[in-house]
Formats: C-alpha cells, sequence, structure tokens
C-alpha cells in the first residue's frame, strides 16, 4: 500500500530511513495501517519515491500440513 509522509522526519524507525514531507512509500498493510494512525495518508498513486525495505515486509505464511 502507498502511503505519504505528512511532514519531514529525521528517520522512520519502521521504514529504517528518513522521510521528508510529502514522500510517498510502498509499504505492507499493517505498517500502512500503523502509519496512517499516526497522521500519514493513503496514497493515490501505485508508484513511490522508496520502496520498503524486505526485513520489514512481513515474511510469507508457513505452509500448513494436509
Amino acid at each position: 500500500m502507498l502511503v505519504v509522509s505528512p511532514d519531514d522526519f529525521s528517520y522512520v524507525t519502521v521504514l529504517g530511513s528518513p522521510a521528508a514531507k510529502g514522500e510517498a512509500f510502498t509499504v505492507s498493510g499493517d505498517v500502512a495501517t500503523m502509519l496512517c494512525e499516526q497522521g500519514w495518508r493513503a496514497g493515490k498513486s501505485k508508484s513511490a519515491n522508496r520502496q520498503m525495505t524486505p526485513e520489514f515486509v512481513a515474511p510469507p505464511a508457513a505452509p500448513t500440513e494436509e
């Protein structure tokens, strides 16, 4: 999901980098929900200035045994 920063931040822990006002990031749904609750807004475009780093993307679900 695309989220847009409401202000300049010297460092955003969950993103692992700084964020400029109006900068867009593609993040997982859980991270997007958390950031939107903190004043970020959902983006309208599918392109983003930066992609979220892999270590912050939720791992795939473990396979189930049948």
